[in-house]
């Protein structure tokens, strides 16, 4: 299951969809970057890092 809006995408806490090709192409480490996490409380958490080690894998679509 994933979230989509304006070319960004996350994928939800469940992990990476069989077949997806983006995070199938990405190291586990990067691929990580993608994925919300669930909170306490039952929501989901998706932190967007702009630059760093965890910096946010960010694809141009064309």
């Amino acid at each position: 299951m994933r979230a989509e809006c304006d070319g960004a995408r996350c994928l939800l806490c469940g992990g990476v969809p069989a077949g997806d090709p983006l995070p199938a192409a990405l190291p586990p480490e990067r691929r990580a970057t993608l994925v919300a996490t669930g909170e306490p409380r039952g929501t989901l958490r998706f932190d967007i890092r702009l630059h760093g080690a965890a910096e946010t894998v960010c694809v141009e679509c064309v």
